[in-house]
């Protein structure tokens, strides 16, 4: 079996090892857009100076909350590559569940679409921890919203050190037998399943 290695151990591999191939395609206003794993790469770096100019530590939890397109995943890789913590949230649920999740893991940041950004700004007093929002889709100047495509384009950083046992996600439970409960993951979680 290969050696396990940490996310940011991969996300470094392949933007090196497959460079201008597509790691990400989708569809808009009728064309295919792609973003190479090189691009991919460059983008998590960013994001890392984007943390850090944020005051991000290692273990800090930032949640994610969009549909499903490329920034989701490339948010998830900044997350946990960098040595904080993704704390992905269901876009099915609720306004209210949403806020008891991330009252519940403490986020300090979220990244999130503009579907989203009036109901958690709206009750942003209910979740004290909660600093910054990060926005995937273009918004006019907005106090404590941070654009992702400016984050993602930005001059680069490090990131944390990390190791195959530090908590890479927590993912909240369904919740049918009472209230969602986070279970943690580590790096060595997610990665041999990878590798598998």
């Amino acid at each position: 079996m290969p050696e396990i290695i940490t996310i940011k151990d991969m996300v470094i591999s392949n933007a090196k090892k497959f460079g201008n191939f597509p790691a990400f395609q989708m569809k808009r206003r009728e064309t295919y857009q792609k973003l190479a794993f090189s691009q991919v790469g460059e983008m998590v770096a960013s994001l890392f100076r984007c943390f850090e100019n944020l005051g991000i530590e290692k273990g800090d939890r930032i949640a994610i909350l969009c549909e499903n397109r490329p920034e989701w995943s490339i948010s998830y890789l900044a997350i946990t590559s960098y040595g904080a913590i993704a704390v992905p949230l269901d876009a099915l649920l609720t306004t209210d569940e949403h806020l008891n999740l991330l009252k519940d893991s403490g986020s300090k940041a979220i990244f999130l679409s503009q579907r989203f950004i009036e109901d958690i700004e709206k009750r942003l007093s209910e979740v004290p921890d909660l600093k910054v929002m990060i926005s995937m889709d273009p918004l006019e100047n907005r106090e404590g919203v941070i654009s992702f495509k400016k984050a993602a384009e930005g001059e680069r950083g490090e990131g944390k050190g990390i190791s195959i046992e530090d908590v890479a996600t927590i993912v909240y439970t369904s919740g049918t037998t009472g209230i969602p409960k986070g279970v943690m993951l580590t790096h060595k979680n997610i990665m041999s399943n990878v590798i598998s």
